[in-house]
């Protein structure tokens, strides 16, 4: 039942009802939003761990708002996908917080689990600290030696010198992969291989390599070597002036061209999505003179990729605020905890797209006046209104009709929405507002009570 996932949501469900809920049979969309929540009562915590199905344990595990020793406590649990859940660590969205991470002991016994697939997964958790990497790098298993490569930056030299050698050609593979650039020798092996597509783009070439894959007819070669830092300036040039526009794109962010040299280049910034930061722009962050002299670039991706930078100088966020391209501003605001209210509020004006809700979340997000919204055209604008608390009960009931679903779905969560409106809206026919009606705190306990009864009940034999 959908308005269950809102209940399980609400900041005012009380704990009697959240442990109704725990029938993973009759709440099973509902469980892993009840089990996310950061505000859980000590006796549901506790009913979430001993809880007798391991589905309701697993995603109890992946909480990121419980204190690292209430997560550990399932390192011993005898359910493969509760420990596996636990090692993997949560999934993370864009702007969700971190996981605490789990206690010294949690991680040596997951360390040595019996599951391959626990100590796979715990090798590539960025979390996981270097005493219980090291056993995961020198575990029998080829498969979780591979893994633990990942995280080579945090293995001491003499276990990186042993993976390098192992008798394992994966490992060797995975190993080489990551430590190339300290001990050269290893790139040999992956270059002999029929397979260099991992590392056309960054590692030294052999000039006859480089040539055939910068002259291929394949554009995805062509479009992997054109960032390669290593080439040769003559193929640089070649590839400038590539007939694909993603080529060219890449050929345009390279590093060591000068402003003049990208203008000579024939690209578009938006014909295919480049990640920002760049990362030779990321390893510069540091540097205030390269931040100045990048943020100032003709090259939006550059200016894209300075705005990603949490650690710009007040003057050069002010002038970023103000620039003439929509993702800067964007990217300026989620980036920066402190951005300025003013540009908080331009960019949600903008449409800040799935970034909404933590900008309009950030407490100094301008709130005041945004009631003015409520007759505007732009349904992202008029949704706004819940968020100025002197918006009238009367606007919120007359937009809880709105044309637009995204209005109507924020004003039924909105607790000056009368409560004939919200039970109405609690049995609309599009599964999303009548989950959003059952989230609203000002649904009465007694409703919230029949909302889990009906379901509930069915279910017990």
């Amino acid at each position: 039942m959908k308005t269950l996932s809102g209940l399980a949501v609400n900041p005012a469900l009380p704990a009697r009802l959240m442990l109704r809920m725990l029938q993973p049979e009759v709440a099973a969309d509902a469980l892993p939003y009840l089990a996310w929540r950061a505000d859980l009562p000590e006796q549901v915590v506790e009913t979430f761990i001993g809880h007798h199905d391991a589905k309701v344990r697993g995603c109890f595990a992946e909480n990121p708002h419980v204190p690292a020793g209430t997560r550990s406590r399932l390192a011993r649990d005898p359910a493969l996908h509760v420990r596996w859940a636990l090692a993997a660590g949560p999934q993370w969205g864009r702007f969700q917080p971190r996981s605490t991470p789990l206690t010294e002991d949690a991680y040596d016994l997951l360390a040595h689990d019996p599951s391959i697939e626990v100590r796979c997964e715990l090798a590539q958790n960025w979390h996981t600290p270097a005493p219980a990497l090291i056993v995961l790098a020198v575990d029998p298993e080829p498969d979780v030696r591979r893994a633990g490569c990942s995280g080579w930056g945090r293995l001491p030299a003499h276990i990186r010198v042993a993976l390098s050698h192992d008798a394992d050609p994966s490992v060797r593979w995975a190993a080489g992969l990551k430590g190339y650039r300290e001990h050269p020798g290893l790139l040999e092996e992956i270059l002999a291989s029929d397979d260099v597509t991992q590392v056309l783009g960054e590692a030294p070439l052999p000039r006859p390599l480089a040539e055939s894959y910068a002259r291929s007819d394949d554009a995805t070669h062509r479009h992997k070597v054109a960032g390669n830092p290593y080439l040769d300036r003559d193929l640089v040039e070649e590839l400038s002036t590539d007939r694909d526009p993603g080529v060219r794109l890449v050929v345009s962010l390279r590093p060591e061209l000068t402003e003049a040299q990208r203008a000579a280049i024939d690209y578009d910034p938006d014909v295919y999505r480049v990640h920002v930061p760049l990362p030779w722009i990321r390893d510069r962050f540091a540097d205030a003179s390269a931040m100045e002299h990048f943020g100032e670039s003709a090259h939006v991706v550059l200016r894209r990729s300075v705005a990603c930078n949490p650690d710009l100088p007040l003057d050069l966020v002010e002038r970023l605020a103000r620039d003439d391209d929509h993702a800067v501003r964007l990217l300026l605001a989620e980036h920066h905890q402190d951005a300025p209210a003013d540009l908080l509020l331009r960019v949600v004006l903008d449409d800040a797209g799935y970034s909404e809700a933590e900008l309009t979340g950030r407490p100094h997000f301008p709130t005041v006046g945004l009631a003015r919204f409520a007759d505007s055209p732009h349904p992202h604008e008029r949704r706004l209104v819940v968020l100025d608390s002197q918006t009238s009960a009367d606007v919120i009931e007359r937009l809880s009709h709105d044309e637009a679903r995204s209005v109507r779905i924020a004003m039924a969560r909105d607790p000056r929405l009368p409560v004939t409106r919200m039970l109405a809206l609690l049995k609309d026919a599009d599964l999303q507002i009548a989950s959003a009606a059952a989230a609203n705190p000002a649904l009465p306990v007694q409703v919230m009570a029949q909302l889990v009864q009906s379901v509930v009940e069915p279910c017990m034999p």
